[in-house]
């Protein structure tokens, strides 16, 4: 539950008490009593909702209380006084169903309800009753009240009806009126209080006032992590019963800072402990701490007036490094100003004013036997299969932190393990302990386990054994290092594992079934690899084989004792947990850790700190539905060996969490193991204790209860559920809004052919579909949307499978090899996706699939437009395809009686394979014949009443009617067409490419030339082409009216010759002579060669560009023309290297250019300025690489021009000019730069405003 919802039973549990029963005591004092039939009860029932987030609203309708022996239908009104609904704010996520309770019983108070619910029956506005017969009728529970900070928990039962309410859940919920509840309470029994867990201890009270007690305190910084280096000033005793102030200095003999090497993420504070308490012995008293002060060198004193009582109860404990559980550390850091270390190691001295008083010593209890002397440990081997013996380990709890830990049993602060302790565990309704061993702790170099190691582990077993508990013993840490799966630990690492297991399977080997063997806890490469690869896999495969040959070769019951055997890190990772060997032995279990969902139970970073919503157990039982398909389903037992939630402050969730995982593990039998490593502190890693062992109490008796209770209580539907994603996801500029693992989030089994995968999303593009792998397989496989409707995107199995199999190195039997992830991902555009689910493939062209038959003249099928047939579906290209069989071609027959064609009839277009398909467009046109007044209607097919699939001379027999669309064209190009003179022809449609290739409609309806003067284009795509220059084709499709273009450049047609005269070895003169072979001038001439020599002079041409060996000459401007069949020559001299070159690779320019934008820059330099005067010059660059030609330029100055050189005012509008070019600089050459130089008048500072040059 969560508070809110506490605080409504809390409300609601006091009142009821306080009107049934007025008695001078409180009630915990009642005795016990069980209420006789026709008593009225404290037994109540309701409706409620709750949401899951937010506010988490609690909404209830109801509050009736039951007599005993009484079959009752309670109503109740789901409307409040103003007739609006008690559910208005409920959200999507909220939990919905029916409630009973005890409101009679407070903290402590334990009862006993047995109750039926026959029936409940939902009323609400448009919707039917809702009657349910719901899967439980029968209640036996057993309440115990505990208080908790917001009220009262343990005294109610519900049961969650939200799943009767469907997908339309949240409006169904709002419409609801009213209910109705058959329920019968059978039996009713107030138990009063239950015991209570810690007695009333009294102690020796060793002080009086004025005594120097062995009470201490002193001041404290420590490392954090690292050597966990320990900095103190020195400590006091205190005096006992009276006021004591202390002063430190924390000044070493030097004048140095004790705190010199402290840093920042270290602890600071003060300590109050107990030096007399030794190994369990108790202390409890009272200490306050009056004031602190803090004086620093360089700030002002921090006087902090704490005046605070602590409730001090130590129980010690002799762990590795000394006394432990004999002091309490009070934190100081967020007293400190400013920068915490800087501060700390200013610090000159502390002073503490404190008290202690109400002192009890308790003296650690004599030591008791353990076991009985004639205890014996359990030998039977029941005969049990794995499964059986699996589903009878149910809840377990994990000795963590004890004889795994690195140093020896108490070395990471755990007391040492006792016989009550284990007792404690079995009280509370646990069935399994697990006992970690590190080893290594007891070995020696040749990996000999010591007698005295093998007994205390051998002596924690029996614990559990006495307690007729299974155990789960196994190999855990290797602080040595020497159990990673890698190649080159490999085979040393097996032989350890193989020796220990000969030595720990032949100390047990006469033990029962009740103690299973783990071979190994989490294998894997290093401490931060949870993932693996194949050799890790194999490696731990190997590993796994060495552990069981070493166990069953060990004699006694080890040949048939149940073996749990890891996958790579125990984890349920598809790729790691699937790679996994599973031997041919029939006492094989899996071992399995499982922190699910991390965010939630493991990452002390997430904000993740609430769990219950349906996406949060949606999540959960993907981890179930997956580990069943692994293994379950295969006959191979499972272990949860480790799970838990860490604390976050949250209780509440975790008890939540923690119910409906065990409910989850029962669904599945499947033990689970919570792990317990002692560790309580809020908010750090892996703070997962619930169980205090000084205390034997418990530190989370809520999450205790939540396993016990969810184990042992009702089960989950673990039936298969579509759905997959359920909430908002978000990404943007190629990025993924929602990623899925394989057969965790999304079962692969459940995706196979006709199936879809459906997200519900919005944004401007759609979205796309990505098949991820790191670990063999491809590595980033797209997949396009099938089809769109409505907002869902629908992604094909079909096509998937294939999309991963081109990108497959290597062909595989398996449909999605080493698959890691699916992710749903945008376009480019932002995207929203709020579901991702699981979908039949629809045919969006079924109209009909059955069998209709007719005789003669006769209709076989009869269909009502916009019900039957979707008129609307029909258009262009669009044809009708009725399957049938007969001796003649089946009609369509379009019948009206309302203004329309009383019986136009179609023939089929096309038949084929038994298919006669009905051409839209002859549709239209008989209808439109047998329609008077057609074009007055402005519709296609007005005032229609039916559509007929007809025989006509025989009989007739339909199976299948359908639409068969068009292929629509999605994409058009052009190749490149040759280089082209004047007078070429060319037939366009040869190179025009429409895909995809069976488009239903490639027709082109228009072609047409941007400039005809250069080339012409024909209704049938047929080119001529008139002059050199630049065009651009363009052809207009039928399809989806698309335009696709082409930029054609025509060349200029000529021969060239190059005539040699003098040579020197080293150097030739020549000319190149071009003749023009067209029927037009060459204008302008520009023509490009290249040349492997050196032109050293050019006369008739002059050089405009040399890059390497390419040369471009220009006309002189007299000789720029050279007319049809003319010829130009063009003298050079030239040097040269070798064989005397030739140019090669002519080509002239074509002096029209592309439609190509020059670019410029445009400054404004003043020169001079003076009493309102200015000069200066307007340049113009042109940055681009063709010449600007008549140009003129539209300026702002903040100026009055008075005068003008290299170029002219055109006009003026305020301060806005146009200047134009002064002749003799209208060209501008590219890299070229022109100046107008201009003077005038100026109230301020002289500026370009704003320019565009025109040309």
């Amino acid at each position: 539950m969560n508070k809110r919802w506490r605080q409504r039973i809390f409300s609601l549990c006091t009142t009821a008490a306080m009107v049934s029963s007025l008695m001078p005591m409180v009630q915990a004092t009642e005795a016990s009593s069980t209420y006789k039939i026709g008593d009225s009860s404290p037994i109540f029932c309701q409706f409620y909702a709750q949401n899951q987030s937010g506010n988490w609203d609690w909404m209830s309708a109801g509050g009736q209380n039951l007599t005993v022996g009484e079959t009752t239908t309670l109503e109740f009104s789901a409307l409040d006084d103003d007739n609006n609904s008690k559910f208005a704010v409920a959200t999507d996520d909220a939990a919905f169903g029916f409630q009973f309770g005890d409101s009679k019983i407070i903290a402590g108070d334990k009862s006993s309800v047995d109750l039926t619910i026959d029936e409940i029956v939902i009323k609400a506005d448009g919707y039917e009753d809702l009657v349910i017969d719901p899967k439980q009728k029968d209640y036996k529970v057993d309440y115990l009240a505990e208080e908790v900070s917001w009220g009262i928990q343990g005294n109610t039962t519900s049961v969650d009806l939200k799943s009767y309410l469907g997908d339309d859940f949240l409006p169904y919920l709002k419409a609801i009126t009213g209910f109705e509840a058959k329920v019968t309470l059978n039996g009713y029994t107030y138990k009063g209080q239950a015991p209570k867990e810690e007695e009333k201890v009294e102690g020796e009270a060793i002080y009086k006032k004025g005594d120097v007690s062995q009470l201490f305190t002193q001041f404290y910084a420590q490392e954090n992590g690292g050597n966990w280096s320990w900095y103190s000033p020195g400590s006091e005793n205190i005096v006992y019963g009276e006021s004591n102030t202390f002063k430190f200095n924390t000044l070493d003999e030097d004048g140095n800072s004790i705190f010199a090497n402290v840093g920042a993420d270290d602890a600071f504070g003060i300590q109050i402990g107990d030096s007399k308490l030794q190994d369990g012995d108790r202390g409890i008293f009272k200490s306050n701490i009056k004031q602190i002060v803090m004086k620093a060198e360089g700030y002002d004193d921090v006087v902090i007036d704490l005046d605070e009582t602590y409730d001090l109860d130590f129980i010690a404990q002799e762990v590795a490094w000394g006394i432990d559980g004999n002091a309490k550390m009070i934190s100081l850091k967020k007293y400190v100003p400013g920068a915490f270390t800087e501060y700390v190691k200013a610090i000159t001295s502390l002073e503490v004013t404190m008290s202690c008083d109400d002192y009890q010593f308790i003296a650690k209890p004599a030591e008791e036997p353990e076991f009985p002397e004639d205890y014996q440990h359990p030998t039977e081997m029941r005969g049990l299969t794995a499964k059986e013996l699996v589903k009878d380990m149910k809840v377990g709890w994990n000795l963590g932190n004890t004889l795994d830990s690195t140093g020896g049993e108490t070395a990471w602060g755990n007391p040492k393990t006792t016989r009550k302790m284990i007792d404690a565990i079995k009280a509370a309704g646990f069935n399994t302990v697990r006992v970690p061993v590190t080893w290594d702790t007891g070995t020696d170099e040749d990996v000999n386990i010591s007698q005295e190691y093998m007994d205390r582990v051998e002596t924690v077993v029996n614990y559990a054994l006495a307690n007729d508990m299974y155990v789960i013993l196994n190999v855990h840490h290797a602080p040595k290092g020497w159990f990673y799966t890698t190649p080159e630990l490999e085979d040393s690492a097996a032989a350890h594992y193989a020796k220990l297991w000969e030595q720990i399977g032949a100390r047990f080997s006469d033990y029962g079934d009740k103690l299973i063997f783990e071979t190994m806890n989490e294998p894997r490469s290093n401490e931060q690899d949870w993932t693996g690869d194949k050799t890790a896999y194999d490696i731990v495969n190997h590993y796994n084989r060495v552990a069981l040959s070493a166990i069953r070769e060990s004699g006694g019951n080890n040949a048939d004792r149940l073996v749990m055997i890891p996958p790579y890190a125990a984890s349920s990772n598809y790729s790691g947990a699937t790679a996994l060997e599973i031997p041919d032995d029939d006492m094989i279990a899996v071992s399995i850790h499982a922190y699910s969902p991390y965010s939630f139970a493991m990452d002390t970073k997430s904000d993740k700190v609430t769990w219950g919503s349906d996406e949060d157990k949606r999540e959960l039982q993907n981890l179930f539905k997956s580990l069943d398909e692994m293994f379950l389903s295969k006959d191979i037992p499972v272990v949860i060996g480790e799970f838990a939630s860490t604390n976050k402050n949250n209780d509440e969730a975790r008890a939540t969490h923690a119910k409906y995982y065990a409910q989850l593990c029962k669904s599945y039998d499947i033990p689970c193991v919570w792990w317990d490593n002692g560790a309580i502190t809020e908010n750090t890693t892996d703070a997962m204790g619930i169980f205090d062992r000084k205390r034997l109490t418990w530190f989370k008796p809520g999450i205790v209860k939540a396993l016990i209770e969810g184990y042992n209580g009702e089960t989950i539907d673990i039936s298969e559920s579509a759905l997959i994603f359920d909430g908002t996801a978000t990404s943007t500029e190629w990025g993924q809004a929602v990623s899925l693992t394989p057969n965790k989030d999304i079962m692969l089994k459940n995706l196979t052919e006709g199936m879809n995968i459906a997200v519900k999303y919005e944004s401007e593009s759609k979205p796309e579909l990505v098949l991820q792998s790191w670990s063999g397989g491809p590595s980033w496989v797209k997949v396009a949307p099938a089809r769109v409707e409505n907002g869902v995107a629908y992604f094909r199995y079909e096509d998937m499978v294939e999309a991963y199999a081109k990108e497959l190195e290597e062909p595989s039997e398996e449909t999605f090899p080493s698959l890691d992830q699916i992710h749903i991902g945008d376009t480019g555009s932002d995207l929203t996706v709020t579901k991702v689910y699981l979908s039949e493939t629809e045919d969006p062209t079924l109209i009909y699939k059955g069998e209709c038959t007719c005789t003669a003249w006769g209709q076989a099928l009869t269909f009502i437009p916009g019900t039957d047939i979707m008129m609307n579906k029909l258009g262009k290209n669009v044809k009708i395809a009725v399957k049938y069989e007969s001796e003649e071609v089946p009609e369509i027959i379009l019948q009206s009686w309302s203004g329309g064609a009383s019986w136009a009839k179609a023939q089929p277009s096309e038949v084929k394979n038994g298919v006669a398909y009905f051409r839209y467009e002859d549709m239209v046109k008989a209808y439109a014949e047998g329609t008077e007044n057609y074009e007055s209607y402005g519709e296609v097919f007005p005032c229609l009443n039916k559509v007929y699939i007809g025989a006509q001379n025989t009989d007739l027999k339909v199976t299948k009617v359908n639409y068969v669309f068009p292929v629509r064209v999605e994409d058009a190009s052009f190749n490149t067409l040759p280089t082209l003179y004047q007078g070429d022809t060319v037939d366009l449609n040869d190179y025009l490419i429409i895909t995809p290739d069976n488009a239903t409609d490639k027709e082109v309806s228009k072609w047409s030339s941007s400039n005809e003067k250069v080339a012409t284009v024909d209704e049938n795509g047929n080119l001529v082409v008139l002059k050199p220059g630049y065009t651009t084709i363009t052809a207009k499709l039928d399809d989806n009216d698309m335009e696709v273009t082409y930029d054609l450049e025509v060349a200029i047609k000529f021969d060239a010759d190059c005539k040699l005269g003098s040579d020197w070895g080293t150097g030739v003169n020549g000319e190149l002579v071009f003749t023009n072979t067209q029927t037009t001038p060459i204008n302008d001439w520009t023509v490009e060669f290249d040349y492997d020599g050196e032109i050293l002079s050019i006369w008739y041409g002059k050089i405009v560009s040399h890059e390497g060996s390419h040369y471009v000459v220009k006309n002189l401007g007299w000789n720029k023309e050279i007319p049809a069949g003319g010829t130009i020559t063009v003298g050079f001299i030239a040097n040269y290297e070798g064989d005397v070159p030739a140019p090669t690779n002519y080509k002239f320019l074509n002096p029209e250019k592309k439609d190509v934008e020059p670019t410029y820059d445009v400054a404004l330099d003043v020169k001079s300025a003076w009493n309102g005067n200015f000069s200066g010059e307007i340049k113009i660059t042109n940055t681009s690489e063709e010449t600007i030609s008549n140009w003129s330029l539209d300026a702002e100055i903040t100026g009055e021009i008075a005068q003008i050189w290299g170029g002219a005012v055109a006009s003026q509008e305020d301060s806005k000019y146009t200047f134009i070019n002064a002749d003799y600089n209208k060209e501008i050459a590219p890299g070229e730069t022109v100046t107008i130089g201009i003077s005038g008048t100026a109230n301020g500072d002289v500026e370009l405003v704003s320019y565009a040059l025109n040309f």
